[in-house]
């Protein structure tokens, strides 16, 4: 694939990130081989952790923040037995007790952990407790509490149960730790445990099959695997086609009009709408702004 210079089109970039490297090592080797000065990712993958990590090309980082509040799916082994002061394999091992339950059990208990739920974030997270990332406190030895947040989960599936482990898949929205998950899980079952592997799946409409490999993504770029367009962020949004002239206002900032699409002006905006022009390129996103009815949230430049 040619590189695209650093003013390049605005780029969705799914890569399947290893175990190993930072998501930030994945973002600076994606800068380097696309030769794009701006890129970002839509949420942190841990270093133990692998899959999929959505990558934002130039005027696409604008969309990252909108990628990052949806949902996500992870497939998650969750192993029993041992709880981590990290809540993964990386960390030292501070409890030890061995879960005891049967599959009617393991359903109630797991019942318990979807819906909206109250969750302790690890205290090796990049979360701040007062004013410092709370790995920096904890790697300090510094005593502090985590506060607690509410979180959402849609869905825990179990794939494989065993004395050792539970492969379990977890839907679920932005800002659940899957960490602080498996360690309550082990507590709730009366015992211990901690995230001995996870990968990310899916991120809305986003999937892991055909993402680039990270650790060949030199070869990947230049046979365009896992590029996207920047509407395939939103391809579940309502959309509007804009004629030229409309997109030349949206472009300069107007916002826009429900006339637009033909909706009474008594009848309930959408919440969020993608909005595109005549050639098909997504122009730009808006949402429902309180009385002021949709307002633009994200503006693309044109593509050349």
């Amino acid at each position: 694939m040619k590189r695209s210079g650093r003013s390049g089109p605005p780029r969705i970039w799914c890569v399947a990130k290893p175990a190993g490297p930072t998501s930030f090592d994945i973002v600076r080797e994606a800068r380097r081989v696309s030769d794009y000065r701006r890129v970002g990712h839509a949420g942190t993958l841990d270093p133990f952790a692998e899959g999929l990590l959505v990558l934002g090309l130039g005027a696409a980082t604008r969309l990252l923040a909108h990628v990052e509040a949806q949902t996500k799916v992870y497939r998650a082994r969750v192993v029993l037995g041992q709880e981590t002061d990290s809540g993964d394999p990386s960390g030292e091992v501070i409890r030890e007790a061995e879960p005891s339950f049967d599959p009617t059990t393991l359903d109630a208990v797991l019942g318990g952990f979807v819906g909206e739920i109250e969750q302790v974030p690890p205290r090796y997270s990049a979360i701040r407790v007062g004013g410092k990332r709370a790995y920096d406190r904890a790697r300090a030895g510094e005593e502090f509490d985590v506060p607690v947040r509410s979180v959402s989960v849609d869905s825990i599936e179990v794939l494989e149960c065993s004395p050792e482990h539970l492969e379990l898949r977890v839907t679920c929205g932005k800002g659940t730790y899957i960490r602080s998950l498996a360690r309550d899980i082990g507590i709730a079952l009366g015992g211990a445990a901690h995230l001995g592997s996870l990968v990310r799946e899916r991120t809305g409409s986003l999937e892991l099959a055909g993402a680039a490999d990270g650790e060949n993504l030199q070869r990947d770029w230049e046979v365009g695997r896992g590029v996207l367009g920047p509407e395939a962020v939103v391809a579940d949004w309502p959309r509007v086609d804009l004629d030229a002239d409309r997109v030349h206002r949206v472009r300069n900032g107007i916002q826009p009009d429900p006339a637009w699409w033909g909706l009474p002006g008594d009848e309930d905006l959408p919440e969020k709408i993608a909005l595109y022009g005549p050639d098909g390129q997504l122009v730009a996103l808006a949402g429902t702004h309180s009385e002021r009815g949709l307002r633009l949230s994200v503006v693309l430049p044109e593509e050349s």
